[in-house]
């Protein structure tokens, strides 16, 4: 397990110690850990990609990946990158004044009672270890301004509707996103984004009939194309992961995303006075 941690770049926060990271040694293996902490790298790529084709900023370090601006809906304002991190980068004073926001909270340690926060949902970050085999992509990859808008329409009537478009076409410039689906006569029936990291390859946004073996296997399919050589990340509810367990997943650990609510604190400091 210490091997693991001796190249780790704990940074100068006080609230990181070797120590408090050793200490997940009895609810996370080592390779568990570095599978998650590859996986939340992986999604805060992807937020990142799609906060730039937003226009809006980002502050990065090895800790967090904080949007500086107001994120797209369905997207957190920041995204935690290791374990043990506390409180403090979070408070509501550290994210532009926002009074809500949302954090993804990578490995489900922040404090929810310090933050004035509660949990929106739980999830498990998922794993396949890259294929030996030579894949195809079963589903096309979409290349047009057009195309992605009739898949994001097709995205979108299977998740929160929103009436602010999500997926500029400024990210199919982006080499590192792969927009693929399965279109019919009535537009398209199923889909997902990948996306590479250095050492990983993510994916995120299916849609489709879920539960369908097929669907999730085509989308893995499309991912392992896109990646080759990459082992496969990416996060489902608990209850969505069951698919991709059937289909070589495993589970890596646990997140949460968080409502931090400055009301919340506020309301709770008038009562302590």
């Amino acid at each position: 397990m210490r091997a693991w941690f001796q190249g780790l770049n704990l940074g100068k926060s006080p609230d990181v110690t070797v120590a408090s990271y050793l200490e997940l040694e009895f609810v996370m293996s080592e390779s568990n850990l570095r599978k998650s902490v590859l996986a939340a790298q992986n999604n805060a790529d992807l937020c990142a990609a799609v906060f730039a084709a937003h226009g809006l900023a980002v502050r990065r370090d090895e800790n967090a990946l904080v949007c500086t601006g107001t994120p797209p809906p369905l997207y957190p304002k920041a995204v935690t990158l290791r374990p043990g991190l506390g409180a403090g980068p979070f408070r509501s004073e550290n994210m532009a004044a926002q009074s809500a926001f949302a954090v993804k909270d990578s490995f489900a340690d922040l404090p929810l009672g310090q933050l004035s926060a509660v949990t929106l949902f739980s999830a498990t970050w998922i794993w396949k270890e890259a294929s030996a085999e030579e894949t195809s992509a079963p589903w096309k990859r979409i290349a047009t301004k057009e195309g992605l808008t009739r898949w994001e329409a097709a995205w979108s009537a299977s998740n929160v509707q929103s009436e602010t478009p999500m997926f500029p076409a400024s990210l199919l410039d982006n080499t590192n996103i792969a927009f693929f689906g399965q279109e019919g006569k009535e537009g398209f029936r199923a889909g997902c984004i990948a996306n590479q990291s250095s050492e990983v390859v993510g994916v995120s946004n299916v849609f489709g009939p879920t539960n369908n073996h097929s669907v999730v296997d085509a989308a893995i399919r499309c991912t392992e194309c896109f990646g080759t050589g990459r082992p496969i990340v990416g996060y489902e509810t608990h209850e969505d992961a069951r698919s991709f367990v059937d289909l070589g997943f495993e589970k890596s650990g646990n997140l949460r995303v968080l409502l931090v609510d400055q009301n919340m604190q506020s309301d709770q400091a008038r009562v302590s006075m």
